[in-house]
């Protein structure tokens, strides 16, 4: 005979007893902690981490979490770890001294690879080493005052205008996947938001009245995105078909699948490039292509780079500065073709 059994009231249950065995601990001298190292943006990810946070400041466990860019990878990590094995003897990374990172950075170097890529390892590592402290294991981070090498900026090409009004013209509303990749288009183009941000936007972040986007960016900021009138039209169109799968299968997340489920970060990959790659022959075409198209075009037509910085949410203007570097080879080009003495 089956029982309908009530999975919260188990929860509760299992909940209570613990913060008992946990107090007990305390008094003993020990204290639990549960450690939570997240990489990238995921927004399902960083929804079971905060649920996973808030558990453990109910049972009086402590929480140590810690935030790693998705350009982390485990690769980088375990060759400083392996040099180290194989240079000093070190089985743990809790005694690594920064003279031993210097010479793994000299090694790097002399082994052919470029400034960006060893920068790149060395966020990796410092990041880690911030974690390792965090959790107690070392005093101070290694890393803390280290420099890094000199490296040219690898800037993304953006679309132009006429490019980007020929995939407006791809739009296709007349079934489910077509509204919705019309709506990804739109929503990256015209707000410059984070592949992940869009992944992460709820129906409730949709505020009609005043015509604007409430988005979820790094660290959980949140900030307040203009919507134009073109967009929330296209917004209405997605809906009318997402209602439809909604009614089968409930889900907050504004854009799913066939299926009801969320987005995943390949899917918007996708949709990008399927449509992009038709308009352009740039050599890098992503969801980042338009958050750079997005800055670029407002810079062109003459918004101000406050502005542009409050809207992408960044946090501070040297990295807002970066789009504006786009625009040099144009900018010679006009000066050339219009200063009196050219």
């Amino acid at each position: 005979m089956s029982e309908l059994i009530s999975g919260k009231a188990i929860s509760a249950k299992i909940n209570d007893k613990l913060k008992i065995e946990v107090e007990q601990l305390k008094l003993k001298g020990i204290e639990p902690s549960l450690a939570v190292i997240l990489v990238g943006e995921d927004p399902a990810s960083e929804v079971y981490v905060r649920n996973k946070k808030r558990t453990c400041e109910e049972i009086g466990i402590r929480s140590i979490g810690h935030d790693l860019p998705a350009s982390t990878p485990q690769k980088d990590l375990e060759e400083f770890s392996n040099y180290c094995k194989s240079h000093y003897q070190l089985n743990s990374l809790s005694s690594v001294a920064y003279v031993m990172i210097r010479e793994w950075i000299v090694h790097l170097s002399s082994s052919g690879l470029k400034n960006q890529s060893i920068n790149r390892k060395c966020s990796s590592l410092k990041s880690y080493f911030n974690f390792l402290q965090k959790l107690g294991e070392i005093d101070q981070n290694p890393m803390q005052f280290h420099r890094q090498l000199k490296a040219s900026p690898k800037l993304v090409v953006p679309l132009t205008e006429s490019e980007f009004r020929m995939v407006i013209e791809m739009y296709d509303n007349s079934h489910f996947e077509g509204a919705r990749d019309a709506l990804i288009l739109e929503l990256l183009y015209t707000t410059g938001m984070r592949r992940a941000e869009l992944l992460s936007l709820t129906l409730d972040a949709i505020d009609r009245n005043n015509q604007q986007l409430k988005v979820v960016g790094k660290r959980n900021k949140t900030r307040i995105i203009p919507l134009l009138a073109k967009v929330i039209s296209q917004i209405d169109i997605y809906l009318s078909y997402r209602n439809l799968i909604d009614q089968a299968k409930p889900s907050d997340w504004l854009l799913i699948n066939g299926k009801g489920k969320a987005l995943k970060p390949a899917d918007i990959y996708k949709c990008v490039t399927k449509y992009l790659s038709k308009v352009s022959t740039k050599e890098k075409i992503s969801p980042h292509v338009l958050r750079h198209t997005f800055a670029t075009h407002l810079l062109n037509r003459g918004a101000d780079i406050n502005s542009i910085k409050e809207i992408l949410g960044h946090k501070s203007l040297s990295s807002t500065q970066i789009y504006a570097k786009v625009q040099l080879p144009k900018m010679k080009k006009d000066y050339l073709t219009a200063h009196p003495r050219a």
